[in-house]
């Protein structure tokens, strides 16, 4: 069997999953993010080579209508016209390019079922999906489990006074750099700097624990250190089971704080304006950096506005989420449904 992270036209996964089905080994995806068509979509709205503006890129949305992306008045190919070419002639095309993980693997293993409903609504056969858990569960688990003794030693490696609440920042990485950018900062630097100031401005009202994304260098951020703010590289799983608020911009791993019953602000301080947490009562979508501080200084002054905003999330963490330690026994009965499907029914290639 093959285990991918993702199903993604642009890299060699979508051929290594559709030559394993030529040769009767499927494939099981395990994603570590949500499939949002408009996360390549305003990836590559100034790219030139995903622009239809050429003869070529016409021709082949006009016969693959599939590879077609409209966003703002704006025609977008996924890939570059003769790659989407070379990848129907040769077989190692997607039903939906647009949408991730959307091609043949035998399972898609799922964290919740809220995930689920979204692989629906995005048109994946229900056949293909298995809510199995995430594959941190454990980790939210045993953290949740044991969350007073945990935070106390938090909170005393940290130098953070105990009765203050506590609110971890997954810090978004620098997405600056692309072409004619519309973002509410001029640069990443920037970025960081109002974020930083934001929660120094809570003074000792709050703790608040900086996660920097893998991609962010810690350094780049050690020197926003304060009396109310530190810095972690602690996986952020292990983390978010012991905050009080959740920080973080349009980040996959707010499923992980919805889960878990803790309750959220999401900053889209780049303005991609996702889809992926609407309408959950627990999540606060700001995209200004005056409405964020409001909300920030409103959860910490407003006890009931703060136990309001947790309960809604602990009312629906139940179907974002399974925590329990039992992620590797129910991907083992998965695994060995997909390898004896694989046995019963191979496919020649």
């Amino acid at each position: 069997m093959i285990i991918l992270v993702e199903d993604n036209v642009e890299t060699l996964s979508t051929t290594i999953i559709n030559e394993g089905l030529r040769q009767g080994v499927p494939s099981v995806i395990v994603p570590f993010t949500i499939p949002n068509p408009m996360e390549p979509a305003q990836f590559y709205r100034y790219r030139k080579l995903n622009q239809v503006d050429d003869v070529l890129s016409r021709f082949v949305v006009r016969l693959f209508p599939k590879w077609r992306y409209r966003l703002d008045g704006k025609d977008l190919i996924r890939v570059p016209g003769f790659t989407a070419l070379a990848l129907e002639a040769l077989g190692q095309s997607s039903p939906a390019p647009w949408v991730l993980n959307r091609g043949r693997a035998a399972k898609i293993a799922l964290d919740s079922e809220s995930q689920r409903d979204r692989y629906l609504q995005l048109g994946f056969p229900a056949s293909q999906l298995a809510v199995v858990g995430d594959i941190h569960s454990a980790s939210l688990y045993r953290a949740a489990t044991n969350r007073a003794q945990l935070r106390l030693e938090l909170m005393a490696r940290y130098n953070f006074v105990p009765d203050r609440p506590l609110i971890l920042c997954g810090f978004p990485p620098d997405q600056f750099g692309g072409e004619d950018c519309q973002f509410e900062f001029s640069s990443y630097d920037t970025l960081s700097n109002a974020w930083i100031e934001s929660f120094r401005s809570l003074g000792g009202r709050a703790n608040v624990l900086i996660r920097p994304h893998p991609r962010t260098s810690a350094d780049r951020l050690s020197s926003f250190v304060a009396e109310n703010i530190r810095c972690s590289m602690q996986p952020t799983a292990e983390l978010i089971p012991l905050c009080d608020l959740y920080v973080a911009s349009i980040s996959a791993t707010i499923r992980w704080a919805v889960a878990c019953g803790v309750p959220v602000i999401n900053y889209d301080t780049y303005r991609y304006r996702y889809e992926d947490y609407e309408g959950v009562g627990g999540i606060t979508h700001v995209e200004l950096l005056s409405d964020f501080r409001v909300q920030l200084n409103r959860f910490v002054d407003d006890n009931s506005f703060a136990e309001c905003v947790t309960r809604k999330q602990r009312e629906v963490m139940h179907r974002w989420g399974i925590l329990d330690d039992n992620l590797s026994r129910r991907f083992a009965a998965l695994v060995n449904d997909v390898t004896e499907g694989a046995r019963s029914h191979p496919e020649s290639g």
